[in-house]
């Protein structure tokens, strides 16, 4: 299990992270849950599991760093996904409370849908009760990367991540 520990001026984000080897799944806190390909599970467990590589866990993330309140990482993403066009997620499971009722719980289904060529199409976030909080649609493969030492804002010392055995 890993924990991800990031300080920003205003707050403090910590998230647990653990691999399923079984079920090729990713459980980040308590109940979101990602299941994806052998080929991209394997990269993960490699790279994050056991790399602590946080470019890489940030651009696994990337469509939910908001959630997390990771927003201000974005720019540090390895873009591996967009690089390996064998990389899938499968399906995913998150729960959140709303922010206007926090004792109100939403539970999500995420879908992720691929052409033949291996290139993510369409991601939907989808309610249980049919209420959509994340829907979008690729027309042509991006191809911009990011130099993370170009970065000037990130500090070091803000961000760590830990292994826990």
């Amino acid at each position: 299990m890993l924990l991800l520990n990031y300080k920003n001026e205003g707050y403090n984000t910590k998230l647990t992270i653990a691999f399923d080897d079984k079920e090729r799944k990713i459980v980040i806190g308590d109940k979101d849950i990602f299941y994806l390909n052998d080929s991209y599970y394997q990269y993960l467990q490699k790279n994050v599991g056991e790399g602590l590589n946080i470019p890489d866990l940030i651009d696994f993330l990337e469509d939910f760093l908001t959630g997390y309140n990771l927003d201000d990482l974005k720019y540090i993403s390895s873009y591996a996904k967009y690089k390996h066009k064998d990389f899938r997620m499968i399906k995913g499971n998150m729960e959140s409370y709303r922010s206007q009722a926090s004792d109100y719980l939403d539970k999500w289904n995420i879908k992720f849908t691929y052409n033949k060529a291996g290139i993510l199409q369409n991601l939907l976030k989808e309610s249980t009760e049919g209420d959509q909080e994340i829907e979008k649609n690729w027309c042509l493969p991006i191809k911009v990367f990011l130099n993370i030492q170009n970065i000037p804002t990130l500090k070091a010392g803000l961000l760590q991540i830990v292994k826990y055995l």
